[in-house]
């Protein structure tokens, strides 16, 4: 459990850093990425699903913490979802 909770916490940490990496609208270089343009398009969606990402993994952390399989599994579900929201919407395949 204590490695679930030192990734839920480094996921914590990182997320909100994730719409940052994403301020450069990456549309206007000749670059190769998998970004739609929802990113910049929706930015208030897309730093919305960052901060659900955050308290999702928050909430993974504090559920491993307590020790309480049943909980962390849901808790990791939520993160996976978390993280498939934000990439089904925000990132070509």
């Amino acid at each position: 459990m204590r490695q679930l909770q030192k990734a839920a916490a480094r996921i914590e940490a990182l997320a909100p850093i994730i719409p940052d990496v994403f301020k450069l609208d990456t549309r206007k270089f000749q670059v190769q990425t998998k970004a739609r343009e929802g990113i910049w398009n929706s930015t208030a969606d897309f730093n919305a699903k960052a901060d659900e990402l955050a308290k999702a993994a928050a909430a993974l952390s504090a559920a491993a913490k307590g020790g309480d399989q049943g909980a962390t599994m849901k808790a990791i579900g939520a993160v996976g979802k978390a993280c498939g929201n934000c990439h089904d919407n925000f990132r070509d395949k």
